[in-house]
């Protein structure tokens, strides 16, 4: 228990330090450097991900290790002074997870992200936070609904592939005390038009 622990708050700290490391624009889009490739406006629909998910409910359960597919619904990418984020997306996906003796979870869920940025002006290091709905299904427990809060950093946002990490809170409507935990997810997006 201690070290799962142990575990769970070093992850989190280091998404903390990796999140206030994030480097601050140098120049602002698009006025400053019009030719600056982090000045150009993306915008993408289906991008096909993959993903790597990492879960540790607090109850008895034991962690859950395993990866899935989302689908980016749409996402977009424009760095200039009006109001708002500069990137973001909207995903739905599922992610299957194994854990011990014998069970296995299914997490599936709508989710949306944006940056915590206005005009971030680069390709990296770009932080964001972001929410999902859904459910999941596990071996013993059955469906239950749920939703999820996340910090996350874009490690790469280019037009034609994605590389960000996340890491958050699951939290079931239902067997609260069971399922309640924080939840890591490292998601690889690419565009294939």
């Amino acid at each position: 228990m201690r070290a799962r622990h142990v575990r769970t708050t070093a992850a989190a700290g280091a998404l903390g330090a990796t999140l206030l490391a994030s480097p601050p624009s140098m120049a602002k889009c698009p006025n400053e450097k019009p030719d600056d490739p982090a000045c150009e406006p993306i915008s993408s629909m289906m991008m096909p991900s993959v993903e790597g998910t990492m879960y540790f409910p607090k109850g008895d359960l034991g962690p859950y290790y395993g990866g899935g597919v989302d689908f980016v619904l749409f996402s977009w990418s424009n760095n200039n002074d009006a109001f708002g984020p500069s990137q973001g997306s909207l995903r739905m996906g599922a992610s299957y997870l194994a854990g011990k003796s014998d069970r296995h979870l299914l997490l599936y869920r709508f989710a949306s992200v944006v940056s915590l940025e206005g005009n971030a002006s680069r390709r990296f290091f770009i932080p964001y936070f972001g929410g999902a709905l859904g459910g999941l299904w596990e071996t013993d427990l059955g469906n239950r609904a749920l939703a999820d809060a996340a910090l996350g950093l874009y490690f790469v946002y280019t037009r034609n592939f994605v590389l960000d990490a996340q890491g958050g809170v699951v939290i079931p409507f239902t067997a609260v005390d069971t399922l309640l935990g924080p939840k890591a997810q490292l998601t690889a997006s690419f565009a294939l038009w």
